[in-house]
């Protein structure tokens, strides 16, 4: 080859990077094309063997159960106590979990603008157009809401959550099955993403990304705690997926199983804390992090609330909440979310591999806020994508 064609040559590939490096930096997937999801489980939560949803976060976590709670129900509910019931809901039995939900704060600055909608009325007062308007001017593109059995004169609450977030630059998907166990020690090979043992010292840009929240084998390795010659104690990492992300954040948790989720979230912020202040929390240039891929969507029924009367004296005599009902669809892979910032990267003498192989949290609030709006559990593979 001559030294002219070689030099064209190598102005062509210089063009090519640069361009790949300005659409990673606009958020463009360059890795790949958008692929509908294919939901490792579409259906009733009933069908569900190891999977519970919640409707609050101190709601008691059966062992061995992969565990959901959304803001989304909550909100429902402060909407009917704040508006038709005009104060507690009060209902037939007393269910303690109703008090729960009476005596919690009510969603609002916690969530990103314009994510959640909430609405509350009487169906011969037209609640239902109103909801039917409303959600498809704020939510473009969503379906319309719909009500199956419902009788004439009924009340109804409803909201509806929507937040989308997309990391700045794609993680790379594994091409080889993550082996996750289960903390009942089952095994199963799910797919995952992250930054590969085979991309070690690569990849700069994206290196700085993700930034380690919690690391208590690095954390013991610059004390001089762990020795080669003791074995090691059990993992316990903490990783905020991008740290530009706006206005959410992801973090996903390596924290070992609690009672409950609201002991699991206070594990996260108290060990995170004490981290932070005393290591740096960057990325090495060979350090590797696997998350496993969650595409599901779940519709629950929350059989507790369901077929009880209301007894506040501001309802309509009578009245029963005959459906209590929370449809949930979420989706982790390696596009994540819609991230704008800077990170710093901090290299360890030795690589640290953040993979999250056994049962984990998965947090999804806004940036700055401690309260969260999306809390799963995630102790057995029945929601993870299978790898194929």
């Amino acid at each position: 080859m001559s030294r002219r064609r070689l030099l064209m040559l190598l102005c062509l590939l210089a063009a090519i990077a640069a361009t790949y490096l300005l659409l990673a930096r606009r958020g463009h997937r360059v890795l790949g094309p958008d692929i509908p999801p294919t939901f490792a489980f579409d259906g009733k939560s009933s069908d569900l063997k190891r999977t519970q949803v919640v409707a609050a976060l101190d709601a008691p976590i059966q062992k061995g159960k992969n565990v959901i709670w959304c803001a989304s129900f909550r909100a429902a509910w402060k909407e009917l106590q704040n508006g038709l019931a005009g104060g507690p809901v009060e209902l037939e039995g007393n269910p303690a979990i109703a008090d729960t939900l009476n005596r919690a704060y009510t969603p609002g600055r916690e969530l990103p603008a314009r994510s959640l909608y909430t609405a509350v009325g009487w169906e011969d007062k037209g609640i239902l157009e109103q909801i039917r308007r409303d959600v498809a001017q704020q939510f473009p593109g969503s379906e319309p809401p719909i009500f199956p059995g419902l009788i004439p004169g009924s009340f109804v609450a409803y909201s509806h959550l929507e937040a989308r977030v997309r990391f700045d630059l794609p993680y790379f998907q594994s091409t080889k099955p993550l082996e996750f166990i289960g903390g009942d020690g089952k095994k199963a090979g799910v797919s995952s993403f992250g930054i590969r043992e085979e991309d070690d010292y690569a990849y700069k840009e994206l290196r700085k990304q993700p930034r380690v929240l919690r690391n208590n084998w690095g954390e013991a390795i610059l004390s001089g705690r762990l020795h080669p010659s003791q074995p090691p104690p059990p993992p316990e990492f903490i990783v905020d997926l991008d740290s530009t992300s706006q206005p959410t954040q992801i973090i996903v948790a390596m924290v070992g199983p609690k009672a409950t989720l609201a002991e699991a979230l206070a594990a996260v912020e108290q060990k995170t804390s004490s981290y932070a202040r005393s290591l740096h929390a960057g990325f090495g240039d060979n350090d590797v992090l696997l998350v496993p891929d969650l595409a599901y969507r779940v519709s629950h029924h929350f059989a507790e609330f369901e077929g009880r009367r209301l007894l506040n004296p501001a309802l309509r005599q009578g009245q029963q909440m005959d459906v209590a009902q929370e449809d949930l669809q979420f989706q982790l892979d390696r596009s994540g979310a819609e991230l704008r910032a800077e990170s710093k990267m901090y290299t360890q003498p030795i690589p640290m591999h953040y993979i999250f192989d056994h049962p984990f949290l998965i947090i999804m609030r806004k940036r700055g806020e401690t309260r969260p709006y999306f809390v799963m559990w995630v102790d057995n593979a029945e929601l993870l994508t299978p790898m194929k």
